[in-house]
């Protein structure tokens, strides 16, 4: 993403012996980028875990696929297919836009309203099930115009020093906690009104996450990236080809999750509460770890603790294809919350700090291209796994082999 001097990045001027003056701005920077990703997650959280339920449960879908379960998975993998499909497109062509012609706190607020945009299609999907073919490409917009400045502008502003353990635990402990009630929220909201309900406080919330970072984080012009370059330096490079396999691991492990672990846990629990609760429960307690986690990955004892956590992440996967009572899956939940913490961070970390060492902007531009091929494959290969074997949940094998892909980031 980067070249190893990069002037574009805002120095703050600091003379010897009054660091404070320096300090405060970064901390207010940093600080904002946090609250701006805590609104934003707390926002949709809220509907986050039950879109593909949403999906999933939606009546009069057309009827492609005969029997209502297959017919059912196939247009949630429809609606991640195409937003996997189009948000590699927005990073391949839309990302000279991003930096440009934008800016990256533009950017940021552009993706709310393309959020809301979303909110507002799932609003109407149940009276307009046409939506279900624009709602994913909003949302492909609404991550592309976030996720590449939210990640440069946390490289650049919430570092204070060494690797990035500790910050990127800081940034997991934020998406805990303003997640940790999202989903009982919504399930509470569910129990007494609707999705449309649910929807609407979402698309408020929205608006409000875009603030602090507009108006609290400075920036500076940015260089033209060519994706060209992306392509033949990161992309084709022989000499990374680990940390390629890695990043398609994760972006399989990534989606396969988020879409058939709350679809799972439904079918099991057929309760939003206490769906809800599960995840909510779960997230808190694994919270408590990330201190901890932040501190051992700034240790000698952080490469033990990585490797650890990708087999671990792997064979929890295995575990859900045999589980079938509401305690077991409750058991794998929090053991894989608490593992996820060690597992998510060691990941970031990884790539911050590997982004450190190249060219920042490109590097991440090419992790997000990647993990999001990699989501396309893993649709289509979710689709084949669903088609040929009677036991859908066999599912739960690719994403167990995209986690051990992920150990490659670590040798």
């Amino acid at each position: 993403m980067f070249s190893k001097f990069n002037a574009v990045y805002p120095q703050t001027q600091e003379t010897p012996g009054s660091k404070i003056p320096g300090f405060l701005p970064k901390f207010r920077e940093a600080s904002a980028l946090y609250l701006t990703h805590f609104l934003r997650t707390f926002s949709l959280s809220l509907p986050g875990i039950y879109v593909p339920i949403f999906i999933f449960g939606l009546a009069q879908k057309p009827a492609v696929l005969a029997g209502d379960f297959l017919n059912n998975i196939f247009w949630v993998l429809v609606y991640y297919f195409i937003y996997s499909i189009f948000v590699t497109l927005a990073n391949i062509f839309l990302s000279n836009l991003l930096f440009q012609k934008l800016g990256f706190r533009v950017s940021i607020l552009l993706s709310m309203l393309f959020l809301v945009l979303v909110v507002a299609c799932l609003f109407e999907l149940e009276e307009n099930f046409s939506l279900i073919y624009l709602a994913p490409v909003l949302t492909a917009l609404a991550v592309h115009f976030y996720w590449i400045p939210f990640h440069i502008f946390f490289i650049r502003k919430a570092n204070f020093g060494g690797n990035f353990g500790n910050e990127s635990a800081s940034q997991v402990l934020t998406v805990t906690l303003a997640g940790a009630f999202g989903p009982l929220a919504a399930g509470l909201i569910l129990s007494f009104f609707d999705f449309k309900i649910l929807f609407l406080v979402t698309g408020f919330l929205l608006f409000l996450s875009a603030v602090p970072t507009l108006f609290l984080v400075t920036e500076a012009g940015h260089s033209e990236h060519r994706f060209k370059k992306i392509y033949t330096e990161y992309i084709f490079n022989p000499k990374l080809w680990k940390l390629n396999l890695a990043f398609i691991g994760a972006g399989i492990d990534g989606i396969i999750f988020d879409i058939f672990w709350p679809i799972l846990l439904f079918l099991v629990l057929k309760n939003f509460v206490q769906l809800g609760g599960l995840v909510s429960f779960s997230m808190v307690l694994s919270a408590l770890i990330m201190v901890w986690v932040g501190r051992i990955l700034e240790s000698r004892k952080a490469m033990f603790l990585r490797k650890a956590s990708v087999f671990l992440n792997s064979a929890l996967y295995f575990f859900r294809i045999v589980a079938v009572s509401p305690g077991s899956l409750f058991a794998i939940d929090v053991f894989d919350r608490l593992n996820g913490k060690v597992y998510g961070t060691a990941f970031l970390a990884e790539s911050y700090d590997k982004a450190k060492l190249m060219h920042e902007s490109d590097f991440i531009i090419y992790r997000e291209t990647m993990t999001h091929l990699a989501n396309i494959l893993a649709m289509i290969l979710a689709f084949a796994v669903i088609l040929s074997f009677e036991n859908w949940k066999l599912v739960f094998v690719l994403p167990a082999l995209g986690s051990l892909l992920v150990f490659l980031l670590y040798i």
